[in-house]
């Protein structure tokens, strides 16, 4: 049976976290806030430790290694460095066309839902100098994205769920999408998880959905939950 723990209240708070690699940190997307860094190794008094302003919105945040990539909205996609949490520093920046709103990394990349300018892939390989060597339209406003193996699944407002093949980073290419019909709204909602040939979408006006993605080019709906909203979810 779960049991509450504890609550730490912070301002402005936007929806993303960064998984703790460590088990000991937890990095959240802050909105007005920025970056924040919670300390969690006493999950029944957690604190904030460090603190970063990205001078944007900060929407998204996905960590991976020493570094924390940040979708910070009209300012684009940040990158801090975390090695040591109470002391998160800029290393790098890249000011995409529109507003980056969901960010994924993945190998070399950042995958970043950059709102109406659809799907923007990032090299980071030097995070210090991230490149931009990809992008593609998904028509409508992408809100989140999600990678794994050589597909991006995008939530993408008017067009709901939109899968990309990102076998060439540098060429993304259209493989299928879902449209939800049965919703005038579309997806509103943060980033879908992938798990198992299944992607779990969070979408404040249809609950839960979930779609069988084992074949990228045709996605099939498999159920939702419309009778509550949702705004992200993560896998365990």
């Amino acid at each position: 049976m779960p049991a509450f723990l504890s609550i730490l209240i912070l301002s402005s708070c936007s929806g993303g976290f960064g998984p703790p690699e460590s088990g000991k940190f937890i990095a959240v997307a802050g909105g007005a806030e920025g970056l924040l860094i919670l300390d969690v190794s006493d999950p029944h008094n957690p604190k904030l430790v460090g603190y970063f302003n990205t001078d944007g919105w900060a929407e998204s945040v996905h960590v991976s290694g020493d570094y924390a990539y940040i979708a910070d909205e009209r300012n684009g996609l940040v990158i801090v460095d975390i090695s040591d949490p109470h002391n998160p520093q800029l290393v790098g920046h890249y000011d995409t066309d529109g507003r980056a709103e969901g960010v994924h990394v993945s190998g070399n990349y950042a995958y970043v839902a950059d709102g109406n300018n659809g799907l923007v892939v990032v090299d980071v390989s030097d995070p210090r100098e991230p490149q931009l060597v990809g992008h593609i339209d998904t028509i409508g406003r992408a809100h989140g994205v999600y990678v794994s193996g050589n597909y991006a699944y995008v939530e993408d407002s008017e067009n709901g769920l939109v899968v990309v093949d990102v076998s060439d980073p540098r060429n993304p290419q259209f493989s299928g999408k879902l449209y939800f019909v049965s919703r005038p709204f579309g997806v509103v909602g943060l980033s879908p998880h992938v798990s198992n040939g299944y992607a779990f979408i969070p979408d404040y006006a249809n609950g839960l959905v979930i779609v069988d993605v084992s074949d990228p080019t045709n996605p099939q709906l498999i159920d939702d939950m419309i009778w509550m909203a949702f705004c992200d979810l993560t896998i365990f």
